[in-house]
């Protein structure tokens, strides 16, 4: 699919996605394995109430500058940050105190026509604060 500007709602985002896009609420994983040409994903994680979101990668391995998982911190109105990862390190830990309950990470996985790798996992948790 075509990229998306990376500065929309969630839910507008959603329509540039292979698939739609899929929101994913309280703990669970986000995973795509293995991956195939040219898509172009997206999931929106988040919490019922505001709290602390934390993202942690347990696997991660994609062509080298080539194929790409964004994770944008979204804050209910405006994307905070935006961090892209490619290649075969597991991404450090990402964590955030949610301003409201429209908050999350929003995380796009975007891949072209060349060869594919293995692709990535994370897992997701809300909590009441940061743990220490």
């Amino acid at each position: 699919g075509d990229s998306a500007p990376l500065d929309l709602k969630p839910s507008e985002f959603f329509g540039y996605c292979d698939e739609g896009g899929v929101t994913a609420t309280g703990s669970g994983k986000v995973s795509h394995v293995p991956y195939k040409y040219d898509q172009y994903l997206c999931w929106f994680v988040t919490c019922d109430s505001p709290t602390y979101l934390e993202l942690d990668f347990n696997a991660f391995l994609t062509e080298y500058n080539q194929d790409f998982v964004h994770v944008i911190e979204y804050d209910g109105s405006v994307h905070s940050n935006t961090v892209t990862y490619s290649g075969n390190t597991i991404p450090p830990p990402s964590s955030m105190n949610m301003a409201n309950n429209q908050s999350g990470y929003l995380i796009i996985f975007q891949s072209n026509g060349n060869s594919n790798q293995v692709g990535f996992s994370l897992s997701f948790q809300c909590g009441d604060s940061a743990p220490l």
